[in-house]
């Protein structure tokens, strides 16, 4: 069973949308596992933007992140990396497929409502930078047996 790392970024709280985006993890029958509101800081930002640290954008990602509380997720399901990343859709709110998350809530490429693990080694990575051990349960879906085969699970 894959676990992955869901952020519903500050614009989706602004919007009111969590309620809303959750929602379609959970009717796809993926499983929460761990959720929480977070005040992020500087440090645990600049570890996850790492990678856009030399970008001229990044403080203004930073400051971002920071303008109201994300809401951090841990979804549980097969293949669950993947299947999130394409309910999802492309980075750029405008060229999102409608259908996805983007595509049908976002206009805009870095207010762009979610951050979702691109792979099992940063989705692990992600899970541990932003939850800790006892805050992630074990938990089967109540109707796993009706969401695909035991070989699927």
């Amino acid at each position: 069973m894959e676990r992955t790392l869901v952020i519903l970024k500050p614009d989706a709280f602004a919007r009111q949308l969590i309620g809303e985006l959750t929602a379609h993890f959970e009717r796809k029958g993926l499983v929460l596992v761990a959720c929480k509101l977070s005040a992020l800081s500087h440090t645990v930002l600049a570890d996850h933007y790492a990678q856009l640290s030399k970008e001229a954008y990044f403080h203004e990602l930073v400051s971002y992140m920071q303008s109201a509380p994300p809401v951090i997720q841990c979804w549980q399901g097969p293949d669950a990396i993947r299947t999130v990343r394409e309910m999802v859709g492309s980075t750029n709110g405008r060229l999102a497929a409608p259908g996805t998350l983007r595509g049908d809530y976002s206009m805009s490429i870095r207010c762009n409502l979610i951050h979702a693990s691109d792979s099992v080694d940063s989705a692990e990575a992600e899970l541990r930078r932003f939850f800790e051990s006892h805050e992630v349960f074990d938990v089967t879906h109540p109707l796993a047996n009706f969401l695909g085969s035991a070989a699927e699970r």
